[in-house]
């Protein structure tokens, strides 16, 4: 009974507005239950002339009421004063957004793929980072379950690699038929199909296995180890806000010096990131602490760790300027003649991401959750690292700068 009579209410009460008011006479009358929410239908079909009349019967500002526990009350206003309260003045009390919850650990392992397939085949772009977030490619899979399903992984692997060997062989070869070759634009698996041979006793680049062997040693290595060290990364920050404040107050101030503006682009140079030597020695810091490839194999003497718990940050110096440690102090790049290749690269990735996402979002680690690493050759986090997000009101201002 007490449905029905429900149902009864909320059908009588919109039925009363249509047939004995002239909706004229009260432009939006807010009714119980369904608030303004019946007028608002009966004028949808002109909206907008609607809508001017509203804001000027009432003073250029009206709050619209909708139906009880709805969340759809609102508030309209084309009053100037208002607008520069809202906009400019007292931003801060008027988010856009609440804040997205992304796992950070995801975002960045799809980011590694997808920058790195790109460097190395120079056209494959696999697009997992992407609005839709996309469940991993056959590929991306294979890569995951290497760990675990070493057979079925690898097999699938050596497919996909040979696949990208035999197209770009092809394309090779229409290039050199066509005279187009572009050997500045040359990406990874290119160059190496192009090393000349007589220079090396021991690399040949006709070799599938040796091309497939290379393809995957950047790949893990771009990917993999790349997500990690940023993922404990931005770990430590949330732990240590304080490091936030001097990153980007590092990054302002070299912007300023080098474009005359805190501004908020994405065009960061070359020049640019490598004066932030706080940055670097911060990202040091943390690799140190929690190297994405914990254990190196060396025959003699097994197996070491090299991740230690104790506090040391004596990459900068007593001015502030960067001190490079040996490598048998600071080995997550490896050291000696078997250095990392990609170090380079890798620093240049990494501080592009923590620039852009500092410079345009405030981040909150999510309550609750469980921070500890997956046994496994790779230090990724177990149960990744959740983080809410928010856009910056800003990015001019930051830290004092406008």
């Amino acid at each position: 009974m007490v449905f029905e009579a429900s149902i009864a209410i909320f059908c009588f009460i919109p039925l009363c507005f249509f047939l004995f008011m002239n909706p004229r006479d009260n432009l939006l009358r807010n009714w119980p239950v369904l608030g303004m929410l019946p007028g608002l239908l009966v004028e949808f079909h002109r909206i907008y002339e609607f809508s001017v009349e509203i804001l000027r019967s009432s003073n250029l500002t009206f709050t619209f009421k909708g139906p009880w526990y709805s969340g759809m009350d609102m508030l309209f206003t084309v009053d100037q004063a208002n607008i520069h309260h809202i906009v400019s003045s007292n931003l801060s009390n008027y988010t856009k957004e609440e804040g997205a919850v992304v796992d950070l650990q995801d975002v960045f392992v799809r980011f590694t793929f997808d920058t790195t397939l790109v460097m190395v085949t120079g056209s494959a772009d696999p697009r997992s980072l992407c609005v839709e977030m996309p469940e991993a490619d056959e590929f991306a899979k294979a890569l995951n379950d290497v760990e675990k399903k070493l057979s079925k992984a690898d097999a699938i692997l050596t497919r996909m690699c040979a696949r990208f060997i035999y197209s770009k062989r092809e394309e090779i070869i229409s290039r050199e038929h066509a005279h187009t070759a572009n050997d500045e634009a040359a990406d990874l698996l290119t160059s190496h199909m192009k090393l000349d041979a007589t220079k090396y006793d021991l690399l040949n680049p006709s070799d599938g296995k040796f091309l497939r062997d290379t393809m995957l040693s950047f790949i893990l290595a771009g990917r993999d180890a790349t997500a990690s060290a940023l993922t404990w990364f931005f770990w430590l920050l949330s732990e240590n806000p304080e490091v936030v404040t001097k990153i980007r107050q590092e990054l302002n101030t070299n912007l300023i010096k080098i474009y005359g503006q805190a501004r908020p682009s994405s065009d960061y140079s070359i020049e640019c990131l490598n004066k932030l030597v706080y940055l670097r020695g911060a990202l040091y810091e943390s690799m140190r602490l929690y190297p994405p490839v914990p254990f190196e194999r060396m025959t003699p003497g097994g197996w070491k760790q090299y991740g230690e718990k104790t506090h040391w940050n004596s990459s900068l110096g007593e001015t502030g300027e960067f001190r490079e440690e040996p490598s048998y102090k600071f080995f997550a790049f490896f050291g000696g003649p078997r250095s990392c290749l990609g170090k380079l690269l890798a620093m240049t990735l990494m501080k592009t991401v923590v620039v852009e996402i500092l410079q345009n979002y405030d981040f909150q680690l999510v309550k609750g959750q469980t921070i500890e690493p997956a046994t496994g050759p790779i230090l990724r986090m177990k149960h990744g690292l959740r983080v809410k997000l928010t856009k910056r009101c800003s990015s001019y201002e930051i830290n004092g700068y406008t």
